[in-house]
């Protein structure tokens, strides 16, 4: 949190997701994420 213009506290970030994407749990899971992040980046 930091003071905004009017001396308000606004939020420069907020973490939403786990930064582990628990990758080792799924035999399958790097390809899926790969696949999922690029379907993204090119929508």
């Amino acid at each position: 949190m930091v003071d905004g213009d009017g001396g308000e506290p606004v939020l420069m970030e907020l973490e939403l997701v786990e930064p582990n994407l628990f990758l080792p749990l799924s035999p399958d899971a790097p390809q899926a994420a790969a696949a999922a992040f690029l379907t993204a980046a090119t929508a």
